[in-house]
């Protein structure tokens, strides 16, 4: 449910009867446009920084870097020029701009909450590898439209 509050302790549950009607992103729609899109690339760096322990964020943190610099090589490779850029500017904006503030951002959450052992959020994680390995299939080899696509 939420990195966070598994990450705190907190337990989900689930109600076999409950109807709840979501409707897809409606209201973000006024605003999805490049700018968002690198927004929610950087959030994810800065939710890393932040929430994962550190022997995962040891772990994690290179391969999701090496990760996204091979999405943009491949990208400019098959002529996906805006999903390059988007990932490029998050990177570098990240890096140079909000890197300090993740860190600080750490170090208050990291001090003041109680959270599980390391190993514990490790084998929860889903494979991020099966997980890309789907999506480069579906976006890259059978060129279904991302999300990041309607950024031209």
């Amino acid at each position: 449910m939420g990195l966070r509050a598994f990450l705190t302790g907190f337990k989900t549950g689930y109600c076999a009867s409950a109807l709840v009607y979501h409707k897809g992103g409606k209201s973000i729609k006024k605003v999805f446009n490049e700018g968002y899109a690198i927004q929610n690339q950087k959030n994810i760096l800065f939710t890393i920084i932040k929430l994962y322990p550190l022997p995962l964020l040891l772990l994690y943190y290179p391969i999701n870097i090496f990760r996204s610099i091979l999405i943009i090589i491949i990208c400019l490779l098959i002529y996906k020029w805006n999903i390059s850029k988007i990932m490029f500017k998050a990177i570098i904006n990240f890096h140079f701009k909000d890197f300090k503030i993740a860190l600080i951002a750490r170090n208050k959450f990291q001090g003041s909450s109680k959270t599980i052992r390391w190993y514990k959020l490790f084998l929860q994680l889903h494979s991020f590898v099966k997980f890309d390995i789907e999506r480069a299939w579906e976006y890259l080899i059978k060129r279904s439209p991302s999300a990041l696509d309607k950024y031209r």
